[in-house]
């Protein structure tokens, strides 16, 4: 792993015309990594970027003229794209881009991230995004990772340590958020309807927007509940509804969970405007260690432990530098 300034990051370096690029989405965007792509894209026309949502608006029509765009659909700021007609949408389940990228039906050869600084372990966390970029990660022939020291160390397992790195870029610049949608009437009387059938011990699934943010309001005196879904928003993140309700959940010790003594928590992303690092978190034990592992929802599960890149069989050609294509 070498570390590579932003303003001397040379893309072309890596990213060859027709290569697939798969940039982190949503609140994990490595932007720093994304605005250097498209401002280099020149060198490297014909190069295809995957972003599954995108929040940082970044990527405009313009950049159509040099590379080919790919998404899932016109979530978030990809809405300006599909109007303008510059965004190729992949017919496919959020499910099932694990099984594509592993099989190579839509094979990734360099791969953007963003992580955290290294713990004491040396381990990098992807901070809030945990999804199906480790699949991603693991075919990838090259690996760029914004390190940006706002990035708060979550517990996502499996981690990524320096030998699953091929370079690395320091950065410091705010998170992106994704503020939540104000509840009004409308949405609070949704939420008293469905409430009632919400009872203690319920493994809750929520979406983003108003209405969700609405029900989880209304849960706060269920005990045992949990989480088991693909976003954690501002509502989830509240005090007084999630971290510091001392609600034991002996009945799902498979779910990870934020502190010692409070919900069971099995997600994919953290959305919303209120996680800014690890320690502002409050458990019921101190400062919260958030579990982000894998849900059905996004993938099959991938073991925990070590993270490791696939790797061509002992005494093969190394495959750390560019242009050398992990097996």
């Amino acid at each position: 792993m070498k570390t590579v300034l932003p303003a001397d990051l040379r893309l072309a370096d890596f990213v060859r015309p027709g290569d697939r690029v798969m940039v982190a989405h949503s609140t994990a965007e490595p932007v720093t990594l994304l605005e250097q792509l498209v401002g280099q894209r020149a060198g490297y026309s014909g190069a295809r970027v995957f972003m599954h949502v995108s929040f940082s608006g970044t990527v405009k029509a313009e950049h159509a003229d040099a590379l080919v765009i790919e998404g899932l659909g016109a979530v978030g700021t990809q809405r300006h794209l599909c109007k303008a007609g510059a965004l190729d949408i992949i017919p496919s389940h959020l499910s099932d881009l694990a099984h594509l990228f592993e099989s190579g039906e839509l094979k990734i050869d360099v791969a953007l991230v963003q992580v955290s600084p290294p713990d004491e372990h040396g381990r990098y966390s992807l901070g809030l995004v945990n999804d199906y970029q480790m699949e991603a990660l693991r075919h990838a022939r090259t690996v760029i990772a914004e390190q940006n020291d706002q990035v708060p160390f979550t517990y996502a397992e499996p981690f990524l340590t320096a030998r699953d790195i091929h370079v690395i870029v320091p950065t410091s610049r705010p998170l992106i958020e994704v503020p939540s949608a104000p509840a009004g009437e409308l949405e609070n009387r949704i939420a008293a309807h469905a409430a009632p059938y919400i009872g203690d011990g319920a493994i809750l699934q929520l979406g983003v927007g108003s209405i969700p943010e609405a029900i989880t309001a209304s849960l706060v005196d269920r005990r045992h509940r949990g989480f088991h879904t693909g976003v954690i928003c501002d509502s989830y993140m509240a005090e007084d509804r999630l971290f510091k309700r001392p609600f034991p959940s002996p009945r799902y010790p498979a779910l990870g969970s934020v502190g010692r003594n409070t919900a069971p928590v099995a997600l994919e992303s953290a959305f919303g405007c209120r996680l800014r690092s690890a320690g502002d978190l409050p458990g019921a034990d101190g400062p919260a260690k958030i579990r982000l592992p894998m849900v059905p929802s996004t993938g099959y599960p991938l073991p925990s432990g070590p993270f490791h890149r696939s790797r061509k069989p002992s005494g093969a050609a190394d495959p750390g530098g560019p242009g050398r294509r992990v097996a």
